[in-house]
């Protein structure tokens, strides 16, 4: 017994120390990359990936993003990196900024992206999704549903069964 406790123990230590290794050789690749949606990629990567552990380095990067996308006119770089901060928010418990965040991201998508791309549709339909989670967390459980159905449909159009397994 004590044995295989040893055994999870270090196993998780390892993970837990490959992932700073992973953040640090990010944050260092990140000093030496030019202004460009590489860039933007990997902040919204590091907001990603430190959402739960670092929340408040995690939005630092998400806005370091979207400052960036204004700069180079990366309209999808925005979306994503505002989805990303609205991930933080939402396991934060501060949903009315989670709602904001994926508001502003879903209205970006659908008015400055190309909706007939199925790579957009299916970023809409996340933020659709993540939206209806809001509004259930809310009690708002008609809204949820609302947005619940129209993600649905657009998992559907690109068939991402993950998504579609989620809204049923």
């Amino acid at each position: 017994f004590f044995i295989s406790v040893a055994l999870i123990i270090m196993c998780c230590n390892k993970l837990h120390s490959q992932g700073k290794i992973n953040k640090d050789s990010l944050v260092n690749e990140l000093q030496t990359m030019k202004d460009d949606t590489s860039k933007v990629k990997l902040l919204r990567d590091l907001c990603s990936d430190l959402r739960l552990s670092e929340p408040q380095k995690a939005i630092e990067y998400g806005e370091k993003g979207i400052s960036l996308s204004e700069k180079i006119n990366f309209q999808k770089g925005k979306s994503e990196c505002l989805h990303e901060i609205g991930v933080v928010h939402y396991y934060q418990g501060q949903y009315d900024k989670s709602l904001e965040k994926y508001l502003s991201a879903l209205k970006i998508l659908e008015e400055k992206t190309d909706t007939a791309n199925a790579d957009t549709k299916k970023l809409i339909a996340d933020n659709l999704h993540d939206i209806g989670k809001v509004y259930y967390r809310q009690q708002q459980f008609e809204k949820a549903l609302n947005s619940y159905e129209q993600a649905l449909v657009i998992y559907k159009q690109v068939n991402y069964k993950s998504g579609i397994s989620t809204c049923l």
